[in-house]
């Protein structure tokens, strides 16, 4: 009798066909906003590559890596937040 293919060797596929499944609903974002707003959202796959190295090889990313990551995102987030409030009257 032949076994099947062992759960793990599924999930992987699985996996990357669940998170390049929103690929193309991104692709018009860099044109329908300034690319200051977009640029930091770009370097989000840093957090998902660092999640997804974490649970299929079990490598616990680095103080470094995950500092960067921290910055990366609170720069995002302060970004969004800055373009939410507008340009303040008076700027050019």
């Amino acid at each position: 009798m032949r076994a099947g293919p062992a759960l793990s060797a599924l999930l992987l596929p699985a996996l990357l066909a669940a998170c390049s499944g929103g690929a193309p609903h991104l692709q018009p974002a860099p044109g329908a906003a300034p690319a200051a707003s977009v640029a930091p959202l770009e370097y989000t796959g840093l957090a998902w590559v660092m999640v997804i190295d974490l649970l299929v090889w079990s490598a616990v990313p680095s103080l470094r890596t995950l500092l960067g990551a921290a910055l990366i995102i609170a720069c995002g987030l302060y970004l969004i937040r800055f373009e939410a409030r507008g340009t303040p009257a008076g700027a050019s």
